[in-house]
């Protein structure tokens, strides 16, 4: 009897031993795995910041025409393709084979005083560098538009950027035509016509001459 209790002592003890080692393994797994659950996902954060690098969607179109036969053929640039021709810009541009062109639509040109606008069109020496601040000569395709400058034709030196959209000097990029010799850019102002137009006097319009007529005496009405 004796000796059947100090066995079953002994494997008590050992069980107990093992009990505690066990517990003891299966607070350090569940202490591991909260701690995994709790760290920050870091992959999923870098994730994240490599969409927001992405740059910003643009509506395209592919044309097989040449650059100025392209504007030549669209309504809405219609008042834009006229300015070239009085600039002379049309002529000396209808050779080149890299062409890259800020093209505003109508509606940018009518936003002036119809006077006004129509004596800068019509002046060369007025509308030329507003169209020629528009040219770049070389093809800057889409692929390549980034934050930089890029120097136009004439004047200073163009501002593209990407980070709120497609834009170049702050005005908005709305389209781009890749086109058989070169690019497009559709953009929502003229970058100096606003500004040549402030320049521009308007003579007031001329008013009716008064008509004075002379007061006739009794002497001549009797006459």
């Amino acid at each position: 009897m004796t000796r059947n209790y100090y066995f079953d002592m002994k494997f008590l003890k050992k069980a107990v031993k093992w009990g505690v080692f066990l517990s003891l393994g299966l607070v350090l797994v569940a202490c591991g795995h909260e701690k995994a659950e709790n760290e920050p996902k870091t992959q999923t954060k870098v994730e994240k910041s490599e969409k927001t690098a992405e740059k910003p969607k643009l509506a395209t179109e592919k044309s097989t025409l040449r650059v100025l036969e392209y504007i030549s053929q669209e309504n809405q640039f219609s008042l834009f393709n006229t300015a070239l021709g009085s600039a002379g810009l049309r002529k000396e541009l209808a050779e080149k084979d890299d062409l890259t062109i800020f093209v505003a639509s109508n509606a940018a040109f009518t936003k002036i005083d119809g006077q006004k606008l129509g004596k800068i069109i019509t002046n060369r020496e007025q509308i030329r560098p507003i169209i020629a601040r528009q040219v770049v000569e070389g093809d800057y395709a889409l692929e390549k538009f980034k934050n930089s400058r890029i120097s136009p034709i004439s004047g200073p030196k163009l501002t593209l950027s990407t980070e709120n959209g497609y834009q170049v000097n702050g005005f908005e990029i709305r389209k781009v035509i890749t086109a058989k010799n070169g690019t497009i850019y559709w953009v929502s102002d003229l970058f100096e016509l606003e500004k040549a137009a402030k320049s521009v006097k308007i003579a007031p319009k001329s008013e009716k001459p008064t008509v004075i007529t002379p007061k006739t005496t009794e002497t001549e009405k009797k006459n």
